[in-house]
């Protein structure tokens, strides 16, 4: 029997050390000529790069959050020993002391399921370059020299990402990409975003409000979870 796995996770900033190491990697475009030109392209592309720290391969995931078979967990790093003096009503939380225990836990719950399809929105990596979430975790498997779940071994995935089954339903959108809120509100499930969206999720955690940050990730995972419904109903 397969496995049905929603799956959200988390990133924080990458590490300032990672940060500037990308920064000298930036080049400008290949076929401009004027150095000043050159130059304003590559602060342009730092400017970004700042942005989206959170995004990078040496982005950090503090939360891998899922609903499994219809059972809501969150694995979320809480240090060694720590009391989790806090609950979230219908969520198992699941405590890891560092990204490399939170990782080894996924995969051990993962490789015990067996056949599994993994759902999500910008869930794996297409043809046009985006997807995140099993992209960004192959990577921080890498990084920790850990091996992959074999769920998540791109030999072996099996997903179904929400932004190309709402492609395939809507008449007026010409690009693959929407967020998974637009999809929310033009399905009539929600009627406004959440307060906050995930740009907020490294501040918010390196603020210690990680409950707010779990609660952001449970609601996405809610919602994605609705949003199939409608989908494929």
């Amino acid at each position: 029997m397969e496995t049905k796995l929603i799956l959200d996770i988390e990133t924080m900033d990458a590490p300032p050390a990672s940060i500037l190491a990308e920064r000298d990697w930036l080049k400008p475009h290949a076929n401009t000529k004027d150095p000043d030109k050159k130059d304003a392209q590559v602060k342009a592309k730092q400017a970004k790069l700042q942005e989206s720290a959170a995004l990078l391969d040496a982005s950090p995931v503090p939360i891998i959050g899922g609903i499994l078979n219809g059972k809501p967990f969150q694995f979320f790093i809480w240090g060694k020993d720590k009391p989790v003096n806090f609950a979230i009503p219908g969520v198992e939380l699941l405590p890891c002391a560092s990204e490399c225990d939170l990782l080894l836990c996924f995969k051990w719950l993962l490789d015990a399921q067996g056949s599994v399809i993994i759902v999500g929105h910008n869930v794996e990596k297409r043809y046009n370059g985006t997807g995140f979430d099993l992209p960004h975790l192959r990577f921080r498997y890498a990084f920790h020299g850990i091996p992959l779940p074999v769920a998540i071994d791109p030999f072996h995935t099996r997903t179904l990402d929400l932004m190309e089954l709402y492609f395939r339903s809507s008449t007026t959108k010409k690009d693959v990409f929407v967020s998974l809120e637009e999809m929310s509100i033009r399905l009539g499930i929600t009627s406004k975003p959440f307060p906050f969206s995930g740009k907020d999720i490294p501040r918010l955690w390196q603020a210690g409000n990680v409950v707010a940050c779990l609660l952001k990730n449970y609601y996405d995972l809610l919602l994605t979870q609705q949003v199939l419904s409608r989908l494929i109903s």
